[in-house]
């Protein structure tokens, strides 16, 4: 039996439930980098609902990438993800459309989405053990904070400071 303050993510068609406990208040000097090894889990989905998740504990890392793939997927001048190890995370891809690319880097990338509302949220690299989830699609975000931004020779100019570093609020 769960207690009151559980929600729960509904895998739809399959009927089956997957608990998620709320993401621990943060103010907004904090990131995930504070928080360590917590036995936290965090939820979300897609925009139509059909493909929700749920991971627990922590992302190993949080990042900003601006590369022009990043920029084309996310309609936007960059793209944040949260990596997590692949055991942290409880998706169903079976029902997702794949899209696999050669990323910057050389290495392959593979990219998931909803087939109904579109969105992009779930990805891997080759030669990488994380699997990557894009910020948005959690039920939460205030806690979300990139710990680093990739790829800025190619973020958009009106995000350059005259220094060359990016103007970050």
């Amino acid at each position: 039996s769960y207690s009151s303050h559980d929600f729960y993510l509904f895998h739809y068609q399959s009927a089956t439930f997957v608990p998620c406990y709320p993401i621990k208040t943060m103010n907004s000097r904090e990131n995930t980098s504070n928080f360590g090894n917590s036995m936290t889990s965090v939820g979300g989905g897609c925009s139509c609902g059909k493909h929700r998740f749920c991971c627990l504990g922590l992302p190993q890392t949080v990042f900003a990438c601006h590369c022009r793939e990043c920029q084309k997927m996310s309609g936007s001048a960059f793209l944040v993800w949260l990596e997590f190890r692949q055991e942290q995370v409880d998706l169903d891809l079976s029902r997702m459309k794949q899209y696999s690319r050669k990323g910057e880097s050389g290495n392959r990338v593979n990219l998931y989405f909803c087939i109904d509302c579109g969105n992009s949220f779930y990805g891997t690299i080759e030669g990488r053990p994380g699997v990557f989830l894009t910020s948005g699609t959690f039920e939460t975000t205030d806690w979300i904070k990139p710990m680093a931004h990739l790829w800025t020779d190619s973020a958009q100019h009106w995000l350059k400071s005259p220094d060359g570093g990016l103007n970050v609020f």
